[in-house]
């Protein structure tokens, strides 16, 4: 919630831009003196989304609703006597509009303009003006709120690389410090810890609202939709590990230590020197070809070679130490690879040993295996 409160949040943003636009419509309907003017805020605040998308169809969609629901109210006001009939239509205008919300905004603003229309004419007011008024200030309100993004935009694609970018460090600062306070309990407080949980948490909800949202709009991304979608379903994967050892480095607070220690201080140690080069390898992605989709590819896969070293300590914590846990790089999946060996043979000779998690970590054709 405070996060989304900065104007440099995309939640902060948009309030702002529709505050000021709202503000702008508001002065306009008092200065010109428009008929039920009221509209033109509202439509403002219907109109007026976070996203590129959104705002424009919606606006489209509720200026020719608009126009068009008029008019049909106009007809029906013409031929509906006695006066009873008027009520028999707009209950059936209104329970169509909100049949539809969900499904189609064009016909649910088409029969909603019909139920107002109706209704003030039940209330004494000629269908012609009020019709006309409904139009023209729907046009204002829509014209405002497209201008108003058009001119201020939120553009998804020119910022999405650095929101990953600043995903992946964002995780693997938290990662380190999960990894750190299980080989040494006392070296981080949980205050610590849920900070940069929490500083995780709102950096993969910016970049899944960027995946999410690449595809439709007009300028191409050097980072292309599908391969943001892949980097934000491997950094699921993390975060679901990352809860799962968080939880056990706070029941693990009050034991002396935890049998392996040595392998979860080596990992922090490389992960520094694994998560770092690929949020650098994601900011200098300039073209969704000339091999980004490969470089893409190796930083996913790394993802889920760090996820699944996570999976492995949290399902095996008491496996032996190995001979050698050096801080290489390279070794998340050869080490995995080992522990996992090892731990299969400790359970082939102890029945009753806890059972692992057994996960296949990979990047093929595109999506996560």
């Amino acid at each position: 919630m405070r996060a989304s409160l900065s104007p440099a949040s995309e939640a902060g943003r948009h309030a702002l831009r529709l505050a000021v636009t709202a503000g702008l419509a508001e002065a306009l309907v008092q200065a010109a003196g428009l008929f039920e003017g009221r509209w033109a805020v509202l439509t403002v605040f219907l109109v007026l989304r976070p996203d590129y998308s959104s705002t424009m169809s919606r606006g489209l969609q509720r200026a020719a609703g608009t126009a068009a629901g008029a008019v049909l109210a106009a007809v029906i006001s013409q031929f509906a006597h006695p006066a009873w009939t008027l009520a028999v239509a707009a209950g059936i205008a209104v329970a169509i509009a909100y049949g539809v919300f969900e499904r189609n905004y064009l016909v649910f603003s088409v029969f909603l303009t019909v139920f107002v229309v109706l209704l003030l004419g039940i209330l004494r007011l000629a269908a012609g003006p009020v019709a006309t008024a409904r139009v023209s200030d729907t046009a204002i309100g829509s014209g405002l709120a497209l201008a108003a993004y058009l001119l201020w935009p939120t553009w998804h694609s020119r910022t999405a690389r650095e929101k990953f970018a600043h995903l992946i460090q964002e995780h693997g600062r938290y990662t380190a410090s999960l990894l750190r306070a299980l080989a040494h309990p006392g070296g981080s407080t949980a205050a610590e810890l849920d900070s940069l949980q929490a500083a995780a948490r709102q950096a993969r909800f910016d970049a899944e609202v960027s995946a999410a949202r690449l595809a439709s709009e007009p300028e191409q991304s050097p980072l292309p939709p599908a391969v943001a979608q892949d980097l934000a379903a491997a950094v699921r994967r993390l975060a679901h590990a990352e809860l799962s050892l968080h939880a056990f480095v706070s029941s693990a607070r009050d034991t002396a230590g935890t049998a392996g220690a040595k392998r979860p201080a080596a990992l922090a140690a490389a992960l520094g020197a694994t998560m770092m080069p690929a949020a650098a390898q994601i900011r200098s992605v300039r073209s969704p070809r000339g091999g980004a989709d490969d470089d893409m590819a190796r930083v996913i896969e790394r993802l889920s070679d760090v996820a699944a070293a996570l999976e492995d300590i949290v399902a095996a914590p008491w496996l032996p130490e190995p001979a050698s846990s050096g801080p290489a790089v390279t070794t998340f999946r050869s080490e995995e690879k080992e522990h996992r060996a090892e731990r299969t043979g400790a359970l082939r000779e102890e029945p009753q040993a806890r059972p692992g998690l057994h996960f296949q970590s990979g990047y093929r054709g595109g999506c996560m295996t």
